[in-house]
């Protein structure tokens, strides 16, 4: 039988400042991450409050259509909802 090498350890302290080190790099990445996040969630809420004024603006200037789509969204996600406990009452 031939004798298994020993992998040489690697010193305790060197092994603790890489580490700390990788930690370090680590703590940057996330802090980084987090403020473009932070900086993306900002954009996100700009962009909604736009869209929550035009649709308003659409809204007051044709409520006609307004309720229209609204009824025929409600009817598609009713359809939904009823096909869809439909195939599970199938399955059973």
């Amino acid at each position: 039988m031939a004798k298994k090498k020993a992998k040489k350890a690697a010193p305790k302290g060197k092994v603790a400042s890489k580490a700390k080190a990788l930690k370090a790099k680590a703590l940057a990445v996330e802090k980084k991450a987090v403020k473009k996040a932070k900086a993306e969630l900002v954009k996100a809420k700009a962009k909604m409050k736009a869209a929550e004024k035009k649709v308003a603006s659409h809204i007051k200037k044709n409520p006609e259509k307004a309720v229209m789509i609204a009824a025929a969204i409600g009817a598609a996600i009713g359809a939904v909802t009823v096909a869809a406990v439909k195939a599970k009452k199938k399955k059973k």
